[in-house]
């Protein structure tokens, strides 16, 4: 199996079935032209544990408030596992080797955050950072505008909307953003939303899962503007469904921060939480916030143009982020 990140190349031989499928589904984008880059994250699998990882090596480097099993590190290795399975992700300066291990079924790796944090921090090592939400520029701009949240509060809707009103997405889920001028690259090339939402929004049509699937999946060349492949992030507005009328409020930088914080994943590593810490400063100067509180049903997006057209007093002072 072979693809690229934003043109980090993935290659992944021999892999089990359930964890090829999981890699296509999450992390494949088809139809992005991307520019070569020489970092390499390469998977593979196993039926047992590497033979050189021991009970009790390394030391835990993520939270202690997590429960079950904590990613642990020795050297240029991070690893989590239980008493059956698990994952581990060296870095060097060349790529990332992801080893998973599980004795009979693999599926259960997949169900896990483990495989999604280790591709996560890979491409992270190289120079590109995740940021978790849907991403389009609106009409006549080139800057884009990111739409964050907890799941369930209406991201993939958010963008479904706003492409019918004539946005350009940039992603779906997830872009590759990169430090210090906030660049974000794209990483989809269609929309992965609730059958309901097509159905709300009246764009069954649209959708190729089906009136009975779950999920209905509608590329982006389903609609009229050509998709972004890259745009400066200038604004960040955080979703909130809740009863009451709704509004569109500017946010300070301490929230703004705290926002952008949770949408990088926070590296499990010190060092890179540390790297971030210091760099979101500068990019957060340049960004406004906004906080869309709406009720059930399709998001009133004129609200946020309004806003992105108004003068805010200034933000708050920068709170100092915590590592």
């Amino acid at each position: 199996m072979r693809f690229t990140i934003a043109g980090r190349r993935v290659r992944g031989e021999d892999l089990p079935l359930p964890l090829a499928r999981w890699l296509g589904e999450e992390w494949r984008a088809e139809g992005l032209a991307e520019p070569d880059h020489p970092f390499l994250i390469e998977l593979t699998h196993r039926p047992d544990p590497p033979h050189d990882l021991e009970e009790g090596q390394g030391r835990p480097v993520d939270p202690p408030s997590q429960e079950g099993p904590r990613w642990r590190r020795l050297g240029d290795a991070c690893w989590i596992r239980d008493e059956e399975r698990g994952v581990r992700w060296t870095r060097s300066r060349a790529g990332a080797l992801i080893e998973t291990w599980a004795p009979s079924d693999p599926s259960g790796l997949a169900a896990t955050s483990w495989l999604a944090v280790a591709m996560a921090e890979a491409v992270r090592s190289s120079g590109l950072d995740p940021l978790h939400a849907a991403v389009a520029a609106p009409p006549g701009r080139e800057s884009a505008v990111a739409f964050v949240g907890p799941s369930g509060s209406g991201k993939s809707t958010t963008l479904l909307a706003a492409l019918t009103m004539g946005w350009r997405p940039l992603c779906e889920d997830t872009a590759w953003m990169a430090f210090p001028a906030g660049l974000l690259r794209a990483n989809d090339s269609c929309l992965h939303v609730d059958a309901r939402a097509l159905d709300v929004l009246g764009l069954r049509e649209h959708g190729e899962g089906g009136r009975g699937a779950r999920k209905g999946r509608v590329p982006f060349s389903s609609f009229g503007p050509e998709p972004l492949r890259e745009a400066p992030l200038t604004w960040v507005v955080e979703l909130r469904r809740e009863a009451g009328p709704a509004r569109c409020e500017p946010l300070g930088r301490a929230i703004g921060a705290g926002l952008l914080w949770r949408g990088t994943g926070i590296p499990i590593l010190e060092g890179e939480r540390r790297r971030i810490a210091e760099r979101l400063p500068d990019l957060i100067r340049r960004i406004r916030f906004l906080r869309l509180r709406f009720p059930p049903g399709p998001p009133p997006l004129s609200l946020v143009l309004d806003a992105l057209d108004a003068d805010f007093p200034p933000s708050h002072a920068l709170d100092t982020l915590i590592v």
